[in-house]
């Protein structure tokens, strides 16, 4: 029993000396790698990068400020993270916070699968994320979240510099700001797509844009497939443009706004779903909400495919958007009408139907059949006879039904079936095939596919 002890002393010592690794960063210029074993980056006072560096973070990095300090990125940023090791950036005080990442000329990078919080500011070109550099910025699989800003508590995109840039799959949400727009404020050049844009807000000035605040004369700022849910603002509680400015939506969802979803001169909405919302877009593009036609799914929808129902989110009270879709396959009222609802000219969804509506798509494979595992062979003469049990159920015990089993033949055993090695099919009942060609084949190999109603 003695002789263990040292060892399990050792053991102590080492997972301390893990659970305790951190590394101190004094304010002033930096560049290199941030890597996982030095994490997490304590930060000291306010960092730049400078024009001729580069800063790589690795995935699973928290970066924590100490202070009210500012993360400036005159050179490259490269903070990519990934699904299940994302980089974090927050304070240590998230009271007092910090003054969060701030891309100025000419500086560039991306920032993927990282979550940015608890900035605290009320200065000019300070938001969590700052993009005011000509030169492209890429954020996705970001969630910027309980951020306080002047302008833009999530995002400032500052067109006067030129902004460039690109937000994907991103949550934008609980964020604040003081003057205009609390989620987003400003413009450029550049897409927001499959983000959620919910719960922001932004309560003093005249005109202000609880989701955000658009301000982009001489470029188009375009949102495709976002979520953009019960922001609060003054006046409008979506997307405010100021006027001349140029904005497309499309296949967004804008739901649960007291106020205007969109205040402003839009150039294009289409394939949108505008619900429970005070009013949808002021003032209203001709035809807007006019319900003269059908869509895909044969609901009403004006000429620009935009519907006016119920997305039916799986749980927005706790910030879930995903679509839903209850008794399916069934096409029933259970099914969100934002499902294959989207412009119909656009790439097909990942299950190879028609592109929804909002930040999240609906999945439409269902499981598989169960296998066939009793499959018997028999021959006579000429022929090959094949004999087999029903499927009933698919993968997960659920009932089904069966529309067909068709069946595949080859010379090769390993073979994988594609449609030329079809030789026929049967239909329930029938769980038999008789191939009649087998005779003149050397040696044949067969597998047989279920195929279900629906799919």
């Amino acid at each position: 029993m003695y002789r263990h002890a040292p060892i399990n002393a050792i053991l102590v010592m080492l997972t301390s000396s893990i659970l305790f690794a951190q590394t101190t960063i004094p304010g002033g210029y930096v560049s290199g790698t941030w890597t996982e074993n030095g994490s997490p980056y304590l930060i000291q006072g306010d960092i730049t990068i400078h024009t001729d560096s580069t800063l790589n973070i690795e995935p699973d990095v928290d970066v924590v400020f100490q202070g009210h300090y500012i993360f400036i990125v005159n050179g490259v940023l490269q903070a990519i993270g990934t699904e299940t090791d994302s980089i974090s950036f927050f304070a240590a005080d998230t009271i007092t916070g910090w003054k969060g990442i701030s891309f100025r000329e000419p500086g560039t990078g991306q920032i993927t699968f990282s979550k940015i919080r608890y900035v605290r500011s009320d200065e000019y070109y300070v938001s969590a994320i700052y993009c005011g550099s000509s030169r492209h910025v890429t954020i996705a699989h970001c969630e910027i979240v309980n951020n306080t800003g002047y302008y833009g508590g999530g995002i400032w995109l500052e067109p006067s510099y030129g902004a460039n840039f690109t937000i994907s799959y991103c949550t934008i949400s609980h964020n604040e700001a003081i003057y205009k727009g609390g989620g987003i404020y400003g413009g450029g050049t550049g897409t927001i797509e499959y983000c959620v844009i919910s719960e922001n807000y932004c309560t003093v000035g005249d005109y202000t844009g609880g989701a955000a605040y658009i301000y982009s004369p001489l470029d188009t700022v375009f949102f495709d497939h976002c979520t953009i849910s019960r922001n609060v603002g003054i006046y409008t509680d979506g997307i405010l443009l100021e006027n001349h400015c140029l904005m497309g939506c499309r296949n967004c969802i804008f739901e649960g706004h007291d106020a205007d979803a969109i205040s402003g001169p839009v150039s294009t909405v289409i394939y949108c779903d505008f619900f429970n919302n005070g009013q949808p877009i002021y003032p209203s593009p001709p035809g807007f909400g006019e319900l003269v036609q059908v869509n895909a799914n044969g609901d009403s929808c004006d000429i620009y495919g935009d519907i006016f129902l119920d997305p039916l989110f799986e749980n927005p009270e706790a910030g879930n958007f995903q679509l839903t879709w209850t008794n399916f396959p069934v096409a029933d009222t259970t099914r969100s009408p934002c499902i294959d609802a989207g412009d119909t000219a656009f790439v097909l969804d990942p299950d190879n139907t028609l592109t929804d509506i909002g930040a999240f798509y609906f999945h439409q494979a269902l499981p598989a059949p169960s296998a066939i595992t009793d499959l018997t062979i028999s021959c006579d003469t000429l022929n090959t006879h094949l004999l087999w049990s029903p499927v009933t159920t698919d993968t997960s015990g659920n009932p089904i039904t069966v529309s067909r089993y068709v069946i595949y033949a080859s010379n090769d055993p390993f073979f994988v079936p594609v449609p030329t090695d079809s030789i026929g099919f049967t239909t329930p009942p029938d769980t038999s095939f008789t191939d009649i060609n087998a005779a003149i084949n050397a040696q044949r190999f067969y597998g047989v596919k279920t195929v279900v109603e629906n799919q």
